[in-house]
């Protein structure tokens, strides 16, 4: 899947519909497989699993209701601080 969808809850997720489309929306925690610590459970060096698959193919992704996200989803997000994807990775960085 090249674009994705997603929000910080699932009352939020459920609200984004893009008119025209088969984009359906996710929590950020579920698309990134996020724990409490904000780290991703998704290792980047396993490139058979289905989710690893999806987020490097993705090209865009739609966040809404960012002002709600914290400051460490934010991070993990963007910093593509993802288990797996020390300096040496091939995982592409949001910026």
């Amino acid at each position: 899947m090249k674009c994705r969808a997603a929000a910080p809850t699932g009352i939020a997720a459920a609200n984004i519909e893009v008119e025209g489309t088969d984009i359906a929306a996710t929590t950020v925690h579920n698309l990134f497989d996020f724990d409490g610590d904000y780290t991703t459970k998704l290792d980047f060096t396993k490139l058979d699993q289905k989710k690893v698959i999806n987020i490097l193919e993705m090209r865009i992704l739609l966040l809404d209701e960012v002002s709600l996200l914290t400051l460490p989803d934010h991070r993990s997000i963007t910093s593509a601080d993802l288990k797996g994807s020390g300096p040496d990775a091939n995982v592409p960085r949001c910026r």
